[in-house]
C-alpha cells in the first residue's frame, strides 16, 4: 500500500491533479555537472586569497645608475668615501627662525616651506637643479655599459650647511623631489634611481670645531659651490645658523 500525504492509496487509482502540481520533475543534464577545474588538479594549484604573491619569472632589469644626494654639517667635516662629482655649501643662505629649527628638522615639511620662502633660497635651489641635471645628462651620456650588468654606478652629489641638519637637509629633500620628476620625464630615467643620506641630521649636538687643513681640502677633485670665504672660517656661522 502506498500512503500519500498520510492518505492510503489504491494500486490503479488515478491521483487528484492538485497532489501533483508541485511534485519535482526530473532536472535535465547541465553543464555545471562537468567536474570543475580545482577537482582536476591537485589541491595546491587553487588560488586562494591565503595563497603567497605570484612569483615573478622575469624582473625588470635593475637601476644601473645611482644618483646619491647627500648631506653633512661641515663642523663635522666631510663624508667618507670618494669625493662627490659635485659639492654645494649652502651657508650662506638664511636660516629659519630659531623657533622652527628647534622644533623641526630639515626632512619636515614645515621646516622646508620656511625655507623655501626666501627669493634667494629659491634662485640658489634654480641653479642647483640645473647643474646637477646637466652633470646627470652628461654621465648618462658618456656610459656605454650594457643594461644586464649587475655593478652599481653611483653619481654622488653633497650639499652641507653648518651642522647638517636643516637647511642642507630641507633643500635636499626638495631636490630629490625634482630630480625624480626630472628623471620620470626622459626616456633613460629609468635606468636611473635616487638615493637620499642625511648623515647628520641625527647627530648629537657638539661644540663647533675649526675643521682642520685636510678637512678643508678634502675634496680636491670635487666641484665646490657657494661662498669662498666660509670654507676657512667656520666661526662666522655663529649666528645660530646650521
Amino acid at each position: 500500500m502506498i500512503i500519500l500525504d498520510g492518505m492510503p492509496l489504491t494500486p490503479g487509482a488515478a491521483l487528484d491533479p492538485l497532489d501533483t502540481a508541485f511534485a519535482p520533475l526530473p532536472r535535465r543534464p547541465s553543464y555545471l555537472d562537468r567536474p570543475s577545474p580545482a577537482s582536476e588538479h591537485p589541491p595546491h594549484h587553487v588560488t586562494t586569497t591565503k595563497s603567497p604573491l605570484p612569483t615573478i619569472h622575469h624582473p625588470l632589469p635593475p637601476c644601473n645608475h645611482t644618483l646619491r644626494l647627500t648631506t653633512y654639517g661641515f663642523e663635522r667635516g666631510p663624508p667618507a668615501g670618494p669625493a662627490p662629482a659635485l659639492t654645494f655649501d649652502i651657508r650662506d643662505l638664511p636660516n629659519p627662525p630659531k623657533p622652527v629649527r628647534e622644533a623641526h628638522l630639515g626632512t619636515s615639511e614645515v621646516m622646508q616651506q620656511c625655507l623655501f620662502e626666501d627669493e634667494g633660497v629659491r634662485a640658489r635651489f634654480a641653479e642647483v637643479i640645473d647643474e646637477v641635471e646637466e652633470v646627470v645628462r652628461k654621465h648618462q651620456t658618456k656610459d656605454h655599459r650594457p643594461r644586464e650588468q649587475p655593478d652599481e654606478d653611483a653619481l654622488t652629489i653633497a650639499v652641507c650647511c653648518r651642522k647638517g641638519k636643516h637647511r642642507s637637509v630641507a633643500f635636499v629633500e626638495r631636490l630629490a623631489r625634482e630630480l625624480r620628476a626630472y628623471l620620470a620625464s626622459v626616456s633613460w630615467g629609468g635606468d636611473w634611481r635616487v638615493e637620499v643620506v642625511h648623515r647628520d641630521v641625527n647627530a648629537p649636538k657638539s661644540r663647533p670645531t675649526t675643521a682642520s687643513p685636510q678637512e678643508k681640502h678634502a675634496t680636491p677633485n670635487a666641484e665646490v659651490h657657494g661662498d669662498p670665504g666660509l670654507k676657512d672660517d667656520v666661526s662666522r656661522t655663529a649666528n645660530g645658523c646650521c
